[in-house]
């Protein structure tokens, strides 16, 4: 039989949060499995500001939506990183 019971532990020792069954008899040996609880991703501004409680982060990014019409400016010629391969020879 399998039954699944939400527990905490605390002190050593494993404190159920509901009732337990009457099925369960005093000194009954039991095999438990343990599956803890897994957290829910960070949202972007929940990891930000664990980086900026951290010190990983000075300030926040800014999101705005004023860059929506940004094109950026087209230019002949080759690439800059070619510019600089060939300049380093």
């Amino acid at each position: 039989m399998t039954t699944t019971l939400e527990v905490i532990y605390e002190n050593g020792i494993f404190k159920p949060l509901s009732s337990v069954p009457e099925t369960f008899k005093e000194h009954e040996r039991m095999k438990i499995i343990v599956e803890t609880e897994i957290k829910p991703k960070l949202t972007q501004a929940e990891f930000d500001q664990m980086l900026f409680d951290e010190g990983l982060l000075v300030n926040f990014p800014i999101e705005t939506d004023e860059n929506e019409d940004f094109e950026p400016i087209k230019f002949e010629g080759k690439p800059i990183s070619e510019t600089i391969i060939e300049e380093r020879r």
